[in-house]
C-alpha cells in the first residue's frame, strides 16, 4: 500500500517532474498511471540483482519500502533476518555507486510498550517482538553504512496504515488482538483503547515530500489520529447490518490524539497539509473491501 502511494503522490510532486522514478518490483508492472514511472524486474533477495540494478540505474536517491512479512502477525523471523541482509546489501550497493539520499521505514514496534505517546528522543526502544528488534537494529546499520559511504538517511517510523486496499478483517483482527495484548498500536486515553492509523496516501505524501527535503535521522510519521476500538467495531458491525451488536461499542471516536508523537515532523510538512482522518475514511475502506470479502468470515 505505502509504495503504491508513495509513487503516486512522487508523480504529483512538481519537484518529480524533472527526475526519472523506476519502480523495483517482482513484476514487470507497477500500480501506478503514470508513464513517468519505470517498472524494474528485480528479486530483492537476490544479491546479484540487486547490485545489477543498482549499476545500471545509479540514482540519486533510493527509497526502499519493501519487506517480507510486518508486525506481530508475522513469527517467520528468518524472513526478517532475510529482510535485513537484504536491506544492507541494498544500501551498501547503493553507496558505492555514489547515491546521495536513502530513505526506509521502520514502525512504531521499534518502541517498548507503552501508554505514553511514543518519541523519537525520548521514548524508550526496547522491543518486545523480533520484528521491532531486527527494524531497531536496521535503523542503526543505514545510518552506519550513510555515514560510511557519506549519503544521508531518514527512516521514519509509521504505525498502523491503513488504505483502499486494506481487508476489514486483518484490519479488525489486528485491532482486537493489539487491545488484548497491548501492543505498540494501542495505548489507553479516558480508559478507552485507541489504536493508532495513519492512512496510505498521507503516508506515502510525507515520504515523496522528504526525498525533496533534508530531514535526517529517525522521524515519526504519525498522523496525529487514533480511533477508539469500540467504535470501530461498531462501525464494522452497522456495515455488516448486525445492529443487534452494535449496543456494547456505541462510543465516540477520540479526536486528534496523538499516539506517534513527533518533535520534527512539522518541518516536513507543507502550510496546507491535512492528514486523513479515519473516522472519516474508515466506512469506506470497509466497505470497500467487505465487498470482496465473505461476509461470513468476518461477521461470525
Amino acid at each position: 500500500m505505502v509504495g503504491s502511494a508513495t509513487l503516486n503522490a512522487l508523480c504529483a510532486l512538481e519537484q518529480s517532474k524533472s527526475c526519472e522514478i523506476y519502480a523495483c518490483t517482482h513484476t514487470t508492472t507497477v500500480s501506478t498511471a503514470s508513464h513517468q514511472v519505470i517498472p524494474y524486474k528485480c528479486n530483492m533477495l537476490d544479491t546479484t540483482a540487486v547490485n545489477s540494478m543498482l549499476k545500471d540505474i545509479q540514482p540519486n536517491c533510493l527509497v526502499h519500502l519493501a519487506w517480507g512479512g510486518h508486525g506481530s502477525k508475522n513469527h517467520n523471523v528468518a524472513s526478517h533476518w532475510e529482510w535485513l541482509k537484504a536491506s544492507l546489501t541494498l544500501a551498501e550497493a547503493f553507496g558505492r555507486q555514489g547515491g546521495k539520499r536513502l530513505i526506509a521505514t521502520g514502525s512504531v514496534h521499534e518502541y517498548s510498550p507503552t501508554n505514553h505517546p511514543r518519541n523519537e528522543t525520548t521514548s524508550p526502544t526496547v522491543p518486545s517482538t523480533q520484528y521491532g528488534r531486527i527494524k531497531l537494529a536496521l535503523s542503526h546499520a543505514l545510518t552506519a553504512t550513510g555515514e560510511q559511504f557519506n549519503f544521508s538517511v531518514l527512516w521514519p517510523r509509521l504505525p498502523y496504515v491503513i488504505g483502499p486496499n486494506c481487508a476489514p478483517s486483518l484490519l479488525l483482527g489486528e485491532a482486537l488482538n493489539a487491545a488484548r495484548t497491548h501492543s505498540h498500536f494501542t495505548t489507553r486515553i479516558n480508559e478507552q483503547t485507541v489504536f493508532e492509523l495513519i492512512d496510505s496516501r498521507d503516508a506515502g505524501k510525507l515520504i515523496a515530500m522528504s526525498i525533496f527535503n533534508d530531514l535526517c535521522g529517525i522521524i515519526n510519521f504519525g498522523s496525529g489520529h487514533c480511533i477508539n476500538i469500540a467504535g470501530m467495531v461498531r462501525k464494522l458491525f452497522s456495515i455488516g447490518n448486525q445492529d443487534k451488536l452494535l449496543t456494547f461499542a456505541d462510543q465516540r471516536l477520540p479526536q486528534q490524539t496523538a499516539l506517534l508523537d513527533s518533535l520534527y515532523l512539522q518541518q516536513t510538512l507543507e502550510p496546507n497539509f491535512h492528514f486523513y482522518n479515519p473516522e472519516d475514511c474508515l466506512t469506506d475502506y470497509l466497505a470497500n473491501g467487505i465487498s470482496h470479502e465473505n461476509k461470513s468470515n468476518i461477521f461470525c
